[in-house]
């Protein structure tokens, strides 16, 4: 009698060795063609290096276009994981390196071996032709008239900007960062020239009305009545009246921006906020010309003594008649708060918003105070006539001096910057 047999063991690894074969053949020919692209891809990855290009930051001009702030590009000369103590120790004679470090076979990181190369450095670096040594372009950030002007011009450093003009202005003295490609070999050296991945943007200029002599003898006589009066700080503004432009800015104390370790001070011109005081009646004068409440050459009664409820307004000597030119001219705190009763809190304070007061300053400055001033639906006869000689509201050093300066008959704009 014949017997069917099967090996079912032998089938079953016969089996298995096909569909293993058949995978094996099925995931090459994938591989081939559909996974081709993007391996080749990865593997031109190990062999494609990026680099980003970081723009030339845009300078600071005065009017004069002298140089406020200005970038210098600096070179430095760092050691690649790999260098070795012999090619360090040939490298150190050549080119003078001052740093102490020691190393038993090769560097281990990255490591920073000298600052500010010169252009016959760089070629001497370039002719050895040493595979793990770079040389880095580094900008750095100068101040020519440095604490003269620091307060407003600000500075840039490792932290980017952090004060003044340099903050504000940012985003247009930055300009955009580039992008280049380049191809190595397995040992990771260039072996080809950049490619231009993305166009590098350099940063703007700005150009200032600040005029630099202007500002410096501005903050050099402000510094030596600082020290001969004892006093803790100041300001000192100056205007062109007929075109509304800055032309210094000197706050005290200052520093040194080009000092790493520097001490940051605010600048109290543009920063400052304080009640306005007897430069503002020329302002309260004005609407009532307009409003034909009085006359400039006409005489007033002056009492030395005006009382409004439980407050007395002196003044210091015994006037009996003014004009209101001469209410200016003699600063009489009476003469001004009559006029201001006369005038009323609605009108008043419609010329001080008219004249620009409460508005921010259009200089683009980081934390620039503006005035402040009291918006009661009603206020007293004491409040008024406190607002009409100028208490009651605040503004900030730069509003004050521009006034001050002023025919006091139209507010000017006040402009920094010209470009």
């Amino acid at each position: 009698m014949k017997t069917n047999f099967i090996n079912w063991r032998l089938f079953f690894v016969c089996t298995f060795l096909a569909i293993s074969i058949f995978t094996i053949f099925y995931k090459i020919i994938l591989v081939q063609v559909e996974d081709s692209i993007f391996l080749q891809n990865e593997g031109k990855k190990r062999y494609i290096k990026y680099r980003n290009i970081n723009p030339i930051r845009g300078s600071i001009y005065d009017r004069n276009n002298f140089p406020l702030a200005i970038s210098i590009i600096n070179y430095d000369l760092y050691a690649l994981k790999g260098l070795n103590n012999d090619k360090y120790l040939k490298l150190k004679d050549l080119i003078n390196i001052n740093n102490d470090l020691s190393i038993k076979d090769s560097f281990l990181k990255k490591t920073l071996l000298k600052k500010n190369l010169t252009a016959e450095e760089q070629k001497i670096i370039n002719s050895l032709n040493l595979d793990n040594v770079e040389i880095e372009v580094r900008h750095s950030r100068h101040y020519p008239l440095g604490e003269q002007i620091a307060t407003l011009i600000g500075f840039y450093g490792k932290d980017k900007a952090q004060e003044g003009l340099e903050k504000s202005y940012d985003s247009v003295l930055s300009g955009q960062a580039g992008r280049q490609k380049y191809f190595v070999n397995a040992k990771k050296r260039i072996i080809s020239k950049p490619i231009e991945v993305k166009k590098i943007t350099p940063g703007e200029d700005i150009v200032l009305t600040i005029d630099s002599t202007i500002q410096f003898y501005a903050y050099k006589y402000l510094a030596e009545a600082i020290a001969k009066n004892k006093a803790k700080a100041g300001t000192v503004l100056v205007f062109d009246n007929k075109k509304g432009e800055v032309l210094a800015i000197a706050s005290y104390p200052s520093y040194n921006p080009n000092n790493p370790s520097r001490s940051i001070q605010k600048n109290r011109a543009l920063i400052d906020a304080y009640e306005l005081g007897s430069v503002l009646k020329p302002i309260v004068f004005s609407r009532a010309v307009d409003e034909n409440i009085i006359n400039p050459d006409e005489y007033m009664e002056i009492p030395r003594r005006l009382q409004l409820e439980n407050k007395m307004i002196i003044d210091t000597k015994n006037y009996e008649k003014l004009t209101p030119k001469e209410i200016i001219a003699y600063s009489s705190q009476v003469g001004a708060s009559m006029i201001a009763l006369e005038l009323g809190y609605q009108n008043l304070k419609d010329n001080y918003y008219n004249f620009g007061f409460s508005k921010p300053i259009s200089v683009n400055f980081p934390a620039a105070a503006f005035g402040l001033i009291n918006t009661k639906e009603a206020v007293s006869e004491r409040e008024l006539a406190s607002l009409g000689y100028g208490y009651g509201f605040t503004v900030s050093p730069c509003q004050n001096f521009y006034f001050s300066a002023l025919s006091c008959l139209k507010y000017h704009t006040i402009r920094l910057l010209v470009q």
